[in-house]
């Protein structure tokens, strides 16, 4: 206690000015953040922000800086202490180097999360601090030794080994972190706990580390035998995860981009759509109807009906008719509207290829404008002009959902278009073509088993 209280005063003698300037950024911090910003949770949140730059720039000054700014290792040594009460004495007394800004840290933590107790958080981070210090005298142990190494190329595997060290600690910690903040998020006593414990132990593993370090100077240089393969090991823990990542980011990225050309039709059609609005009607109001119901806004909908009495089902753009757009679009909503105002259609025929909404449904895949339609009497096997079933339409397009949908509902299996080309023949090559034909095959023994039954009878 004598010693960490001896440091703890040279520390403070020593560094006056260092110490007066932190205090002034301190303040500037706190009033700035006092004067402008209103809000307290926000003001919080930036006196986090802010206190964590200068928190970091002091860490890495104290990590990179050959004199550390503090007694040197050989000063330390010649004192009649065992090297676990020296490496835990600078540790603790070298908290001064943070001071006054980790106090503003925890004033910002106080205004952005009330509801912890701030005396055990306080205690928490500057046991972690600690840790910090503890790390930073590793870094001072090994830095006079290692600028020796630079002369052999073998020995410069020994930055490697100390940065894979490094990543591996940070990895392991923000995983820890990340568990414990989620296992624990409904109870913040046991989440304050469970990070104390962790800190707890993170501080005596850097702790043992360091005193090691102190008692076997070998640490500091790369031998073959001892350090090739743990060196090979830590890559390949740091190395596997991240293939596996990547390779699942890959695969992740891939679907996205399938389903980003999958809705890319849709997406180009609703751009063209939006470009033809003034085609769609001489009349502001149905331009506007048209908007509204691409960008969803059900009150300008509302306004229009109550401005005029009815939608306009005999307006068209591109051949296709408010129902079919609505269809085509998914807006089940509109569908509804204009099913109250006219029941038939749900079969209106396009103008130029005579396409009904529930085809033009399939087209984009819509299943929920489909099983509307369908519920309120769409004629689920009426053809286009060139002989296209709404189930043709949905395995051209391979919108395998449509075709279960439609086959559920009773579309005919075995119609054809004008090529003759069948169901079957746009689902080959997929499973959706092995359930269509035990379907069928279901059906034609349905059949032959019904003349039996009657002669029976």
């Amino acid at each position: 206690m004598r010693l960490i209280l001896h440091l703890l005063e040279y520390n403070l003698k020593f560094h006056k000015i260092r110490l007066f300037f932190m205090c002034l950024i301190s303040m500037g911090i706190l009033f700035g953040c006092y004067y402008f910003i209103p809000d307290l949770k926000e003001r919080g949140t930036s006196i986090i922000q802010y206190s964590m730059y200068m928190m970091f720039l002091i860490f890495t000054m104290r990590m990179n800086s050959k004199s550390n700014l503090s007694l040197g290792v050989k000063h330390l040594l010649a004192l009649p202490m065992t090297n676990r009460e020296i490496v835990l004495a600078q540790s603790i007394a070298d908290i001064t180097f943070y001071f006054p800004i980790s106090f503003v840290i925890m004033y910002g933590v106080y205004l952005v999360k009330p509801e912890y107790h701030i005396v055990l958080v306080t205690i928490i981070f500057h046991i972690g601090l600690v840790a910090a210090n503890i790390i930073s005298f590793n870094k001072k142990i090994d830095l006079g030794r290692m600028q020796h190494t630079k002369a052999s190329f073998k020995n410069s595997f020994v930055y490697v080994k100390k940065y894979l060290d490094t990543i591996i600690q940070i990895a392991i910690m923000s995983l820890l972190v990340l568990v414990l903040a989620i296992s624990f998020e409904s109870n913040i006593f046991l989440q304050e706990y469970a990070f104390l414990i962790l800190v707890v132990i993170f501080t005596f593993v850097v702790f043992s580390r360091t005193v090691k370090m102190l008692k076997d100077e070998t640490l500091s240089y790369f031998l073959l035998k001892r350090d090739v393969k743990t060196v090979f090991m830590k890559l390949a823990l740091i190395g596997v995860p991240f293939l596996a990542i990547s390779l699942l980011s890959k695969n992740s990225e891939k679907d996205l981009m399938r389903s980003i050309a999958g809705s890319s039709k849709e997406m180009k059609f609703v751009d063209h759509l939006s470009s033809k609005v003034l085609d769609f009607s001489s009349k502001v109001d149905d331009q506007k109807l048209l908007i509204d119901m691409i960008e969803d806004n059900e009150k300008g909908i509302d306004v229009y009906f109550e401005t005029h009495g009815k939608f306009p089902l005999d307006v068209d753009v591109m051949g296709s008719y408010l129902p079919h757009l609505a269809a085509r679009l998914g807006k089940v909503n509109m569908l509804k509207r204009l099913h109250k105002q006219d029941p038939k259609m749900v079969n209106l025929p396009g103008k130029y290829k005579k396409t009904t909404p529930l085809q033009t449904a399939m087209q984009s895949c819509q299943l929920a404008s489909a099983e509307f339609l369908i519920k309120n009497g769409a004629n689920i096997n009426q053809q286009r002009l060139n002989g296209d079933s709404a189930i043709i339409i949905a395995a051209k397009g391979r919108c395998y959902g449509g075709v279960l949908l439609l086959s559920a509902s009773g579309a005919d299996l075995d119609l054809k278009n004008k090529d003759g080309e069948a169901l079957l023949t746009y689902l080959k090559g997929t499973g959706i073509a092995y359930i269509i034909e035990q379907k069928q095959k279901r059906k034609i023994a349905s059949i032959e088993e019904s003349p039996q039954e009657l002669e029976e009878n």
